[in-house]
C-alpha cells in the first residue's frame, strides 16, 4: 500500500463510520414504523428484482395489517 492510499483510507475512516451509523438509524426507523417500505429496502437484501418486489410486498402487507389492527383497537 502506498502512502497516498494509506492517507486516503485514514481520511475516509470517519465517513465510513458515519455510513454505518446512518444504515443502523435507517433500519431502526423502518423497524419502529408502520409506514410502507420502498423498493430500495427489498433491493438491498434480494438477489434479483422479482425477489425484491416480493419482499417489499410482504413487508408492506404485514405493516398494513398491523396498522389496521391498531386502528380497530383505537390505538392507531
Amino acid at each position: 500500500m502506498t502512502y497516498a492510499e494509506y492517507v486516503g483510507m485514514h481520511l475516509n475512516n470517519a465517513r465510513i463510520r458515519m455510513q454505518r451509523a446512518v444504515a443502523v438509524l435507517a433500519g431502526t426507523a423502518a423497524a419502529s414504523s408502520l409506514e410502507p417500505l420502498d423498493e430500495a429496502w427489498g433491493d438491498a437484501i434480494a438477489d434479483d428484482k422479482a425477489e425484491a418486489a416480493e419482499i417489499v410486498y410482504e413487508a408492506n402487507r404485514a405493516r398494513f395489517m398491523a396498522k389496521t389492527r391498531l386502528k380497530k383497537t383505537g390505538m392507531g
